[in-house]
């Protein structure tokens, strides 16, 4: 029994199996992705580690190696990075492709909880955090204003841009880059310090002793209760200045003594400028599992009404966005598909195209296309050809391309045969498919 005699005798089997296989190709039509790459989970989980003060090889001896260690036994880790540098470790758990990147993470924070006790108690807590591992960002945007200063505008981005742009799906992270958030900065006179017989270490412990949260507790009686309030906390470089280091009675050594307080940045290591002025960056970072095109499409939907809510004279402008390029090379498929149906059309014998580009902006200031093709290069055959047949046909010098020269020049070359009523209709089928391959605004004139 052939295959076709199978389907004939069982029509209800066949209508079963044709509608399968309409159903999985709209399934394929809604939900297959537009991507760069073939999508897999490909996932890293980066360790940061702060102690202020130790210098490198002390983070390394006995912060980032224990960290290390335990890591790399977590299950489905492909490979761990270190670095240590003063004050800071870094550790990067590269994961196995295809391994969940909930179940990665989950893994690396629970190895890491276990050697917690084992790192030096002045340590802050690793802060743990899950991402595909890029060291630079999908999108960058640049926050500008003149009237506030750059602790300000930090403040803001951290406050209210960030928590913002972190509910857009598809978004990690969004990293404030050349942001200076306010400290508290203490800069230490050595000649003066010593002359009081006084170390850094007698600073450093008359801070951390002396500025505290405190939760006192409350009083109550049998009608009202009362939540006690402490001001154990220094807020201003004048409180600082008072605190004392050393010394009884009359012969107090106080902090202003040995040192210059002010409120100032935490760190001026890092400046970022664009347009000539100060300003600051916002890297957008997406989930391992996020399609880049869904995610910039995600933060460009939201942009407006993010900038619609800031304050006076605050800028937020798009600086950067990487999955520009992927859909360039989309639109340039699509168009270079439209100019092989060009090329199908009966009678047309050659397509030429003359420019990097096959399509021109439809909204931008045209202008003949005699100027432009006096800037072509003087080697290239087909554009001296063109050139020549534009001096000589009127109908080549009404052809319209774009002033700045970013658009394409496409010459049709028809046999030589057809008659003008035949020529005519073939020309209105070029243009019906010219019409046909607007992309994203731009089409063929």
């Amino acid at each position: 029994m052939s295959l076709s005699e199978l389907f004939i005798k069982r029509p209800v089997a066949s209508t079963v199996l044709g509608l399968l296989i309409v159903l999985l190709g709209l399934q394929g039509m809604v939900n297959l992705q537009t991507r760069q790459y073939p999508e897999v989970d490909e996932t890293v989980v980066t360790v940061t580690t702060v102690y202020p003060g130790a210098s490198a090889e002390l983070i390394q001896g006995f912060v980032t190696s224990p960290i290390a260690a335990a890591v790399a036994t977590a299950e489905g880790v492909d490979y761990v990075t270190t670095q240590s540098r003063p004050s800071a470790s870094v550790v990067t758990v590269q994961m196995r492709l295809g391994e969940n990147p909930d179940t990665a993470l989950t893994e690396v924070m629970s190895k890491v909880q276990q050697v917690r006790s084992q790192l030096p108690q002045d340590a802050e807590d690793p802060s743990i955090v899950k991402g595909t591992g890029q060291t630079f960002a999908t999108m960058y945007l640049g926050v500008q204003n003149p009237s506030m200063t750059p602790e300000q505008i930090t403040e803001y981005i951290e406050r209210v841009i960030v928590p913002r742009m972190s509910t857009i799906e598809g978004v990690a992270e969004s990293q404030v880059l050349g942001g200076q958030s306010y400290a508290m900065r203490v800069w230490v006179d050595p000649v003066r310090l010593a002359g009081q017989g006084l170390t850094a270490s007698d600073v450093s412990a008359a801070i951390n002793g002396a500025n505290f949260l405190a939760a006192p507790g409350r009083t109550e009686n049998e009608m009202v209760s009362y939540a006690i309030t402490m001001e154990s906390t220094l807020q201003t470089p004048e409180a600082f200045g008072m605190l004392p280091i050393s010394g009884s009675g009359d012969e107090v050594v106080r902090l202003h003594d040995v040192a210059r307080i002010e409120l100032a940045a935490e760190s001026t290591d890092t400046i970022v400028n664009f347009n000539g002025r100060p300003g600051t960056f916002i890297g957008v970072f997406p989930t391992p599992s996020a399609n880049p095109l869904d995610t910039s499409a995600n933060v460009l939907a939201e942009l407006p009404a993010i900038q619609d809510s800031l304050p006076e004279g605050m800028t937020l402008t798009m600086m950067y966005d990487a999955t520009e390029q992927i859909a360039a090379q989309i639109e340039s498929s699509a168009a270079i598909d439209n100019i092989a149906e060009i090329g199908a059309v009966d009678g047309v014998t050659a397509v030429d195209s003359l420019a990097s580009a096959t399509y021109v902006r439809a909204e931008e200031d045209f202008t003949e296309v005699g100027p432009f093709l006096e800037t072509l290069p003087a080697d290239m055959a087909a554009a001296q050809n063109l050139k020549r047949d534009a001096l000589a046909n009127p109908l080549y010098r009404g052809t319209l391309v774009s002033a700045d020269g970013r658009g394409a020049v496409l010459a049709v070359h028809f046999d030589p045969s057809l008659n003008t009523d035949a020529l005519g209709g073939r020309v209105d089928r070029i243009a019906a498919i010219a019409e046909s391959a607007a992309i994203d605004g731009r089409r063929f004139v």
